[in-house]
């Protein structure tokens, strides 16, 4: 059953006195519900666009974006909170998207009072602990501030405030390009647990494939605004078709010194054929 569907959705910026912009073109993606389904591409590809889309940020210049039922575009009132409350957000940087003034405890319980999900503050501070518990931390840190954590913790800090409010969809905008390669792993790991013990669905946007290959269970490939291929992950990563998905596999790094040589070979024979 698909969760979040977007059909023919196209996006064009204008600007005075310069030509208009076509950010996307009829993007087709569907997310079906408990998957983790990945959208790869890179810089300037569309991936942002699509993500302001689907949060609201940004309205569509065509076709519709729907969210278990709800069109997200003209969605107002009560399908608007319901749509707030159960689409959440992990973002890139987790040292810039915590508040450094506030504290783990009201970073993580803000949605609960927000969204009057929990206005008891025991409770609420009982329920964060049991959050931070869940992604790693202790309910030691309830009352430390983001300066006092690592990237990595940080980022739990941040997945365990995007699940307090009980999500059904986590929208995750390349959550660990800002982490060193071990902790990438470690946040994976962790995610991928979190979503099989809960049950939520996840898009995750990445421009790195090895990271996808990991964690995604289905893939979309886009470039230049448009989704190029899309499929199960070990398809698409296996026998990609399309030569840009080929180039986002040839470009992912391989330990293995042989491979590398080769691959780094086969590139300058393409670059002398061009």
């Amino acid at each position: 059953m698909s969760l979040l569907e977007l059909r023919d959705v196209c996006k064009t910026f204008h600007a005075f006195g310069r030509e208009p912009v076509k950010a996307l073109r009829d993007i087709n993606l569907t997310v079906e519900e408990g998957t983790i389904t990945g959208l790869v591409g890179e810089s300037g590809s569309g991936k942002t666009t699509i993500i302001k889309s689907i949060m609201g940020l940004e309205k569509p210049t065509s076709g519709t974006i729907t969210y278990d039922g709800i069109n997200i575009p003209e969605a107002k009132g009560d399908e608007l909170r319901r749509v707030r409350r159960e689409v959440q957000f992990v973002f890139q940087d987790p040292t810039s998207s915590l508040n450094p003034r506030m504290t783990v405890e009201k970073l993580v319980g803000e949605g609960l009072l927000v969204h009057k999900l929990e206005t008891d503050r025991s409770r609420r501070r009982a329920r964060v602990a049991d959050l931070l518990t869940m992604v790693g931390l202790s309910d030691r840190d309830l009352d430390r501030h983001p300066r006092s954590f690592s990237g990595g913790q940080r980022q739990r800090i941040a997945i365990a405030r995007a699940l307090a409010i009980g999500p059904k969809l986590l929208i995750c905008d390349e959550p660990v390009s800002a982490l060193d390669v071990s902790v990438q792993a470690q946040v994976l790991n962790l995610l991928q647990d979190m979503q099989e013990e809960l049950g939520f669905t996840v898009l995750f946007i990445a421009h790195d494939l090895a990271v996808v290959r990991q964690i995604c269970s289905r893939v979309a490939v886009i470039q230049s605004g448009q989704i190029v291929e899309e499929g199960p992950s070990e398809t698409v990563l296996a026998n990609p078709t399309h030569p840009y998905t080929q180039a986002l596999l040839r470009a992912v790094p391989n330990p293995n010194p042989t491979v590398a040589r080769q691959r780094a070979q086969e590139r300058l024979a393409e670059e002398k054929v061009a």
